[in-house]
């Protein structure tokens, strides 16, 4: 591990414990990426399965069995053409009395005898690879990586009738036994002298015996996976009894077919099987005809039976009765923890600070203080004196009633200890405030600061409190008074309308109206609340309001209105009036007093801007005139 080089991720976190981060593998070990990635261009990532990914917040799904579904870490391997594929990450090799949880990341573990501060998604890379064993210990040890054990479990027979195709060279070397000593070397000398001689004839077989072989093959399969089954079973025994025999020549026993399915060998065919036996004569042939050679278990050999077939099978059975004892017991007491655990936390939030201390035996909590509750423990077996020819006696398969009924007492058992420790509750915290007052001399000044700091912050919410409800009730107030004026200025506006809707329409009777209107005009302070209606703007016209619409406001009206209404005035007056009158519609004006903004429909606000840049526009060279006087 010293001479590795890693790439950018790797950091050197001090002179003793390196610093490893990242997820790209051979930080450490620069043949990781070959066992690990498809292609040198990909990368990984990790994330955390959770069924609940994509969904919404259901109130109605939530169960208490939620928390035994943890998340699963899933590794994604992403390719330079950005194709994605995924899979689980393994878990790691616990060590005893270890939980299913495996710590909190980053920390400093130890790989191949050296301590590193490892990440999670180094970890992970770490349980990916072939190479490592990944253990968790319990805490204070740390967690290991190291090699794991070279060798594989699979035989040359297994691979034999898998449904992949099997290199020769490796099933040789894998099939031939530890230990072999040949009978004959004449034997074996003469065989090698016929098959050189032997001219070779051999044919590519056709498609339609291809075919007919694999349908063989799979019809024959279960056959020879019982045949081999028994043979591992009865070798396996056989070794444990004398494993220092010495075998002789291994050869798979033949399976025989039936009548029925017996088919006629031809001579090319024996001829093939011939040359199968035979051993090469030299490694080149051997090369050359590896690839055409067959599988098909030619020679005919059974060892004596040494041992009995229901012998070997009670022996295996009680094996897995014993595992699943072993598994059965592990589970128990993994349930026995988590539920003392969750105990612990229901007293502690129950009582806060002042939760005794507390013994669990049996699975029950006791209290240590109650000097009833240990008389009647003393009473009660412990779990630890039971003898394992007793345990060897249990049934291994319990009744569901049992279990029930176990639980059932056991929860009896809980609210009776419960109701002790709530009887005693006035004792602890007298012993608690002791305790306090001696630990904490200056208790009464602390508590007297935090009374006035509470007794502070009521008073300043009381202040917000108020100060919001005046600011509500000045808001209330303010809306009143412009609902008020809204239907003071409609009445008004209706007042208008009828006073000028009716009689005789004059010049004079245009000019009074045009003055009232611009009176109220200039005055009021239009809004979203007070919106601008056409018929609030003075429009200097000489239409009768009965039928008079938007679109008689044009520069000919405007010029009208103003040569109509000249004679009635004075020279001086005539000239103030004009010009009040063209800075009225003066588009500067109209946008800082915002007018358009507070009309409310868009079509009417469009409008209404059309005919007062008209007005306006026609005002300009009138107004130029009298001020060129």
């Amino acid at each position: 591990m010293e001479g590795y080089a890693g790439p950018s991720s790797y950091v050197d976190a001090g002179p003793t414990v390196r610093y490893i981060s990242g997820t790209e593998p051979g930080v450490l070990d620069p043949r990781q990426p070959q066992r690990l990635l498809r292609h040198p261009t990909s990368r990984l990532l990790f994330a955390s399965f959770d069924p609940r990914t994509a969904s919404t917040f259901d109130l109605s799904k939530l169960s208490l069995k939620d928390e035994l579904y943890r998340p699963k870490r899933v590794v994604i391997e992403m390719a330079a053409t950005g194709a994605c594929s995924w899979r689980f990450v393994p878990k790691a090799k616990r060590g005893p009395g270890v939980q299913d949880d495996e710590g909190q990341w980053p920390r400093v573990i130890e790989i191949c005898g050296e301590l590193v501060h490892c990440t999670e998604d180094q970890w992970e890379i770490y349980k990916l690879d072939p190479y490592y064993e990944c253990t968790v210990h319990v805490s204070p040890a740390l967690t290991t990586i190291m090699p794991a054990s070279q060798g594989s479990s699979n035989t040359a027979e297994d691979k034999i009738f898998s449904k992949r195709r099997v290199n020769t060279e490796d099933h040789s070397a894998a099939a031939r036994p530890s230990k072999r000593f040949r009978a004959d070397e004449n034997d074996e000398m003469d065989d090698t002298e016929e098959s050189n001689h032997r001219p070779e004839q051999r044919r590519a077989p056709s498609r339609a015996r291809s075919r007919s072989v694999g349908r063989e093959a799979k019809r024959l399969r279960p056959g020879f996976e019982q045949l081999r089954r028994r043979q591992k079973v009865s070798q396996r025994m056989q070794d444990e009894q004398d494993p220092d025999e010495v075998m002789g020549d291994w050869v798979p026993p033949t399976y025989q077919p039936s009548d029925a399915t017996k088919r006629k060998v031809s001579g090319r065919d024996s001829q093939t099987r011939e040359r199968s036996r035979s051993p090469p004569a030299d490694d080149d042939h051997e090369d050359e005809d590896g690839a055409r050679r067959t599988y098909e278990r030619t020679h005919a050999s059974k060892r004596a039976r040494t041992t009995s077939p229901q012998s070997a099978r009670r022996v295996v059975e009680s094996r897995h009765v014993q595992r699943e004892r072993l598994k059965k017991a592990k589970r128990e007491a993994e349930l026995k923890a988590r539920a003392q655990q969750k105990h612990k936390e229901f007293l502690s939030n129950a009582f806060g600070g002042t939760m005794p201390d507390i013994n669990y035996a049996n699975g029950f909590a006791t209290n240590e203080a109650h000097d009833d509750s240990d008389d009647e423990d003393d009473d009660l077996p412990e779990i630890d004196e039971l003898d394992e020819d007793e345990d060897a006696e249990l049934n291994v398969d319990e009744e569901p009633g049992d279990e029930e009924a176990a639980h059932r007492a056991a929860l009896e058992e809980s609210r009776r200890k419960l109701a002790e420790l709530e009887k005693d509750r006035p004792l602890w915290e007298e012993q608690a405030r002791k305790r306090a007052q001696s630990e904490h001399p200056d208790t009464t000044r602390v508590r007297a600061a935090e009374d006035a700091q509470r007794a502070a912050a009521e008073a300043q919410r009381q202040r917000e409190a108020e100060a919001r409800r005046a600011r509500e009730a000045a808001e209330r107030e303010e809306q009143q008074r412009q609902q008020q004026e809204a239907a003071r200025r409609a009445e008004e506006r209706r007042q208008r309308q009828r006073r000028f809707a009716y009689g005789p329409w004059s010049t004079a009777r245009a000019l009074e109206r045009y003055r009232a209107l611009a009176e109220d005009f200039d005055k009021t302070k239009f809004a979203a609340d007070t919106p601008l209606g056409f018929e609030d703007v003075p429009w200097p016209v000489l239409h009768s309001p009965v039928n008079f619409t938007i679109e008689d406001v044009d520069w000919a009206a405007v010029e009208a209105f103003f040569m109509a209404v000249r004679p009635s005035m004075r020279a001086q007056d005539y000239k103030t009036f004009v010009q009040k009158s063209h800075l009225r519609f003066h588009p500067d004006r109209w946008r800082s007093r915002g007018l358009l903004k507070a009309v409310l429909d868009d079509t009417e606000r469009e409008c209404l801007d059309v005919a007062a840049n008209t007005v306006a526009q026609a005002l300009t060279p009138i107004w130029s005139e009298l001020k060129g006087r």
